[in-house]
């Protein structure tokens, strides 16, 4: 699932990411969008539309002209907080194309090409201008004969290194900025997101299920 790895205990790195002091304003941007402090309930009246969402295509435009890659849309609703696309590079199938591969065909893919089938997940907030992505491997392992999937935030296939460049030259210019996974990863004490917990009943001797609250991430609120 794309965004897996913010929930695991990876290293901290911040190459290739803008290391800048945005909090104040990004906390601006959360409490405007979530002022009942409820993850659940968004107010998408404030979601970044006009400009931001044209810069947007306009950047897909740029860099399909000079990168070598086709990507995929992924349908969202018109209140969801960020766009999403799935990028490939041209010569590997495209992402729907992989999904409707069965496993055998996926599985003959990789032995034929001899090396992973990677997609990146290209992610747009529609709260604050910033932008994240993470990488999608799959491969082969001969001694299981089974499929692997892997999630992460960085590849080291340089083939991919000319498209992340341009990504981060070409956004700079719309002042749109891929920040610091610190502050990504910083919890945010004033949006809480609901869930469920079973206990034990000690009168029915079931479990019973109970609504908690938990704080919310910088990443969850820009971009789920």
């Amino acid at each position: 699932m794309p965004g897996k790895w913010f929930q695991s205990k990876v290293p901290l790195r911040s190459k290739g990411r803008a290391i800048i002091k945005m909090k104040e304003e990004i906390k601006k941007c959360i409490l405007k969008l979530y002022p009942s402090g409820r993850f659940e309930e968004k107010n998408a009246d404030m979601l970044l539309k006009g400009d931001y969402l044209n810069s947007i295509y306009d950047f897909l435009k740029r860099i399909t002209s000079i990168g070598n890659i086709n990507y995929v849309p992924k349908a969202s609703s018109p209140n969801e907080p960020a766009l999403s696309f799935v990028v490939t590079l041209k010569g590997d199938p495209d992402f729907n194309e992989w999904e409707n591969f069965s496993d055998e065909e996926k599985i003959q893919w990789l032995k034929m090409a001899n090396r992973k089938y990677t997609n990146l997940w290209l992610f747009f907030s529609r709260i604050y201008p910033v932008y994240e992505y993470d990488f999608d491997f799959w491969s082969f392992k001969a001694e299981t004969g089974q499929l692997n999937y892997e999630s992460d935030y960085e590849t080291s296939d340089n083939r991919w290194d000319p498209f992340l460049e341009n990504t981060r030259k070409i956004l700079e210019e719309y002042k749109t900025q891929r920040i610091a996974l610190e502050e990504l990863l910083e919890e945010v004490d004033f949006v809480k997101e609901e869930y469920f917990e079973d206990e034990d009943d000690s009168e029915s001797r079931m479990k019973k299920s109970i609504r908690k609250y938990r704080n919310t991430n910088v990443y969850q609120c820009l971009f789920q």
